[in-house]
C-alpha cells in the first residue's frame, strides 16, 4: 500500500483544500497508475490545444515574455528571468531552479495547492504548485501559480512599474494605488493588492518595524487559473485498496483502537463506505464527484434512522461517495437513537464506568452540564477520540471518534 500512504502523507503534511471550482495536499506509485498517466497525458493536450486562448500558460522559456505595466497581469522578474503566473514547472527548472529531492516525486491532490522550497545553487524561493481537477497530479505536472520571496533570499525579484525587494510602502501605493486590504501591527504592516477580491489571486507585500522605520520583509504573488483542461469526469471505479480492508471480529477491548459498533455490527476506522451500505445502509444525501484526497460529509440512514459521517477518498482518481472511506463520525444521544459503541463504553455507561477505561493521557475537562475526556495522537497515525458524560443523567451522551491512517 505504498501509494495510499503516499498520497495520505500528502494531505497531512501541507496541502489546502481549494474551494475554487465551485466557489467550492500518497508516494512512490499510485494503484492504476497506467490510467492516471493517460488522464494526465489528455490533460496536458488539451491544455496545449487551448493555450492561445487560456493565457499562454505552458509558455516555454522561448517565448517572448515582457514586463507589463498591470500589476494583474501577474509578470514578474525572478532572478533575472521574465515568466508570467501561471507557468510551468518547467520554465522555473529551464531558469536553473531545482526541487529538493524529497519534493520531487510529490503528489498532489485534487482541488489542492501545496508550497515547496525550490533551490538554485545557494538560493532558495518558495514556490505555490496548484491541482483544479478533481484528480491527483504529479507535482512537476501541476501548474506553478505562485512564489514568495524574502529579502534575506538575496535574490532580483521585480514586479510591474519596477517594483522590486527595495521599494517603499510609499512607492508601491504611488504605483498601484489604494490596496484591497492594509493591516497595520505593532510590529509589521501588510499591503494586500488582490484581483477580484480574489485569495488566490493577489500580490501581498510585508514590511516589518525596525527602530521606528518599516522595512520591507516579503511578497508574495499568487494567481491560480482554472481552465477547462481542468474539468474531471468522475470515475466510479472502484478502487483497488479498498479490497485490503479488514473487518474486526468483534468490537474489542482497547478504547483507542479504532473499533467501533454501530447498531450491532463492528467496523474499524477507516472504513469503506461499501462497508456501511452492505449492511443496509443508503446514502441519502451526499456531494457530486469527491476529488483525489479530499473529504466530505454524507448522509447514510437505515430504518429511518441517520448517521452523517465524513469520508475521505484515498484513490488518485476523483470519484463518488460509494468508493471513498468513512473516516469520522459523531452521535450526540440528545439528537440521535443511534446505537454507537467504543471498547468499553456506550451510551449507558456512567462517569464511573469512563473513568475505569480512560487513561492519563486523556485531557479531562468540565463545565456546568458535562464532563468530556479527550485523546488525539498523529505521530504514527491521525486519530481523536471525544467522550462527554451529561450532569443531569450521568451518563454518556456524546461519542466522537476519527482515524484517518488507512494502514491494512
Amino acid at each position: 500500500m505504498k501509494l495510499i500512504k503516499k498520497i495520505i502523507s500528502l494531505v497531512l503534511v501541507g496541502v489546502f483544500s481549494m474551494q475554487l471550482v465551485a466557489c467550492s495536499m500518497f508516494q512512490n506509485t499510485f494503484p492504476q497508475l497506467d490510467e492516471i498517466d493517460s488522464i494526465l497525458n489528455e490533460q496536458s493536450n488539451v491544455l496545449q490545444e487551448n493555450a492561445d486562448t487560456e493565457g499562454n500558460i505552458n509558455q516555454n522559456m522561448n517565448s517572448d515574455i515582457e514586463m507589463s505595466e498591470n500589476l494583474f497581469d501577474f509578470t514578474i522578474k525572478l532572478d533575472g528571468t521574465v515568466l508570467q503566473l501561471p507557468c510551468s514547472s518547467q520554465e522555473l527548472m529551464d531558469a536553473g531552479w531545482d526541487f529538493y529531492d524529497a519534493d520531487k516525486n510529490s503528489m498532489v491532490a485534487g482541488e489542492s495547492y501545496v508550497h515547496v522550497y525550490m533551490n538554485k545553487g545557494n538560493k532558495q524561493i518558495l514556490v505555490y504548485f496548484y491541482n483544479m481537477s478533481g484528480n491527483a497530479c504529479e507535482i512537476t505536472n501541476c501548474k506553478v501559480g505562485g512564489v514568495s520571496i524574502e529579502v534575506s533570499d538575496d535574490i532580483s525579484f521585480e514586479l510591474s512599474k519596477g517594483i522590486n525587494l527595495e521599494s517603499q510602502i510609499d512607492e508601491i501605493i504611488a504605483a498601484y494605488g489604494v490596496p484591497s486590504e492594509r493591516s497595520t501591527y505593532d510590529d509589521f504592516e501588510i499591503l494586500d493588492y488582490r484581483d477580484n477580491d480574489s485569495f488566490y489571486n493577489r500580490v501581498k507585500f510585508t514590511y516589518y518595524t525596525e527602530d521606528e522605520k518599516k522595512l520591507y520583509s516579503s511578497i508574495e504573488i499568487k494567481n491560480f487559473v482554472e481552465t477547462a483542461s481542468d474539468k474531471t469526469e468522475t470515475n466510479t471505479q472502484r478502487p483497488v485498496y479498498l479490497d485490503d480492508y479488514v473487518r474486526p471480529t468483534a468490537l474489542g477491548t482497547d478504547l483507542i483502537s479504532g473499533n467501533i459498533s454501530i447498531e450491532g455490527d463492528v467496523y474499524h476506522l477507516p472504513t469503506p463506505v461499501s462497508e456501511f451500505m452492505d449492511r443496509g445502509w443508503t446514502i441519502v444525501q451526499q456531494p457530486g464527484g469527491i476529488s483525489s484526497g479530499n473529504n466530505d460529509y454524507i448522509r447514510l440512514q437505515k430504518n429511518d434512522k441517520e448517521l452523517d459521517v465524513r469520508v475521505t477518498n484515498y484513490a488518485e482518481y476523483q470519484t463518488t461517495a460509494e468508493n471513498c472511506v468513512v473516516f469520522s463520525l459523531y452521535v450526540n444521544k440528545d439528537y440521535s437513537e443511534i446505537d454507537l459503541k467504543i471498547p468499553n463504553i456506550s451510551f449507558d455507561s456512567t462517569k464511573e464506568d469512563v473513568e475505569k477505561y480512560v487513561t492519563d493521557e486523556f485531557y479531562r475537562s468540565e463545565n456546568t452540564d458535562k464532563y468530556s475526556y479527550q485523546y488525539s495522537e498523529y505521530k504514527d497515525r491521525d486519530f481523536s477520540l471525544s467522550i462527554s458524560v451529561d450532569k443531569e443523567t450521568g451518563k454518556v451522551s456524546y461519542i466522537s471518534i476519527k482515524d484517518e491512517t488507512w494502514d491494512y
